[in-house]
Parts: structure tokens; sequence; C-alpha cells
């Protein structure tokens, strides 16, 4: 198979993956295999309204110049250096939880320690937008006059407990304060 067919099977497997999983929840083993519940729905998929979905944003995302990237952030930092004060970076991490425990979606986890290492990459950049949980680590980070920070709320449409989701959890995002001249 070619590198183009190999993507869209993989692709594919992932959108099917994600459509019949608990919540849409992607998780891994500690052997790096996927371990996310089954969804327990008796929804039938529409084939044909899902890939004009799927069409729809790829029109969008293409006439948009918006890019997608399989990389580790560093290595996708690395790869855009030479552009990084002249391109908008959007990083919406895994979200750091109060219970490390909660962190553990796959194997090499992205926890406090990755968080920190992201964040000091990003201290250089003069155009992005940064979402994650609302706690202390991301407020002391973010501050002015370089960053600004808004608290913004959100249903936790992914917590295991039904009675959660109608709970309003606080994220913050921070931006760069970089005026320019037009």
């Amino acid at each position: 198979k070619n590198d183009n067919n190999k993507q869209l099977e993989s692709s594919s497997i992932f959108l099917f993956l994600m459509a019949r999983s608990f919540n849409g929840i992607y998780r891994e083993n500690s052997k790096g295999f996927f371990n996310s519940p089954y969804g327990w729905t008796n929804k039938i998929i529409n084939v044909d309204n899902k890939r004009k979905v799927i069409m729809s944003f790829n029109k969008f995302f293409n006439e948009m110049n918006i890019e997608f990237y399989n990389l580790s952030y560093d290595d996708f930092l690395d790869k855009f250096e030479d552009i990084k004060n002249d391109t908008l970076f959007y990083f919406d991490p895994p979200y750091l939880n109060k219970d490390i425990k909660e962190n553990n979606y796959n194997k090499d986890s992205f926890g406090l320690e990755q968080q920190k290492k992201l964040l000091n990459y990003i201290n250089g950049y003069d155009n992005i937008v940064y979402s994650n949980h609302d706690l202390d680590i991301f407020k002391d980070f973010f501050i002015e006059p370089k960053f600004s920070k808004e608290t913004v709320y959100r249903k936790n449409n992914m917590a295991p407990d039904s009675k959660s989701r109608n709970n309003d959890v606080a994220e913050i995002l921070a931006y760069t304060n970089k005026k320019r001249e037009l």
C-alpha cells in the first residue's frame, strides 16, 4: 500500500473507533494498545452523511490553509521555528487534572513535566492561544503584559459519571498580547 492509502485506512479506523467508543474517548493501556470501552449505542452510522461532513471540513481547512500534523510538540515546534512569529498557533494539549492519576491516557502520559516543557517552549512565541484546565500552574505562567487570560466554562461531556456531565468545568484560555499594525 502507498502512504496515502495507509493514512486513509488509519484515519478511517480511528474515526470508526471514536464513533463507537464510550464518549469518543481515546485511551491506551500500559502496552500502548487501544482500550476504550465500547459506547453501547445502537445508532447506525450514516456513511454518506459522515463523508459529506468530512469533505466540508476538508474543503474549509484547505481554503483557510489550515494544516494538521501528527508529531510530538517539540518536533512540531522545531519544524516551524522559522515562522513562529508569523503564524497563529493554538495549543490544546492533554488537559492536566488536579488528580495526577487521571492524566494517564496512554503509556507515555502527557503529565506535569511535559506541560512545563511545553510552556517553556511557547514562552518565546508571539502568536499563541492555549487552553487547559484552570489550574494555578497555568494562571501563574500566563501573566501580563505578555499574555492575557480568561476563565471560560464548559460542560464535562467526557465524565464517566452522568451526574457530573452537567457540571460546569473551568478552563483557562490564554493568548499573547501582541499588537500588529495593519
